[in-house]
């Protein structure tokens, strides 16, 4: 068979416009990147609660969870068991290592004032909002925000302006 293009050549204004558009795509995304305009942004909501936290990986394949704060073991996610809690944890870790970062930082897991629950890495400036992934995914880490070590932010705010501490 024969090509049923052959001998007829785009046309060269088809090309200079296509050109043109590419160019001129590129000039108002840069634009828009570096002045802010036409920039939509979603303010997040404020964090009410928080706990820094340790996964510890143990000989046997568990994870201990424990507190940053007070060192104490919330939980012992088996060899077999806590597969979300696990991938996550895993993909926070690989970011870490790649970028030459110990396990000398705690992660901080957060709950917003809209209920959103977020697991997030202070060293790499990662956040994972965990509400997409469904309740039973979430509640695997939002668990921990019920320790005694979770620090509510906003009693503390209003005890700072009430001047109670």
């Amino acid at each position: 068979m024969s090509d049923p293009f052959e001998n007829k050549p785009v046309p060269r204004a088809a090309l200079l416009a296509g050109l043109f558009l590419m160019v001129g795509s590129i000039i108002v995304a840069g634009y828009s990147q570096l002045t802010g305009v036409g920039k939509t942004q979603i303010e997040e909501s404020k964090v009410v609660k928080h706990i820094d936290l340790f996964f510890v990986d143990q000989p046997d394949g568990s994870v201990d969870v424990m507190s940053a704060k007070s060192g104490q073991l919330l939980q012992t996610v088996g060899r077999n068991d806590g597969g979300f809690l696990r991938v996550v944890m895993r993909g926070l870790v690989r970011d870490r290592k790649t970028r030459s970062i110990g396990p000398e930082l705690p992660f901080r897991l957060i709950k917003r004032e809209d209920g959103k629950v977020m697991m997030t890495d202070p060293a790499t400036d990662i956040s994972i909002d965990l509400d997409p992934f469904g309740a039973s995914n979430r509640d695997a880490f939002a668990r921990f925000l019920e320790s005694s070590d979770s620090q509510i932010i906003v009693e503390r705010e209003v005890n700072l302006l009430s001047g109670k501490i």
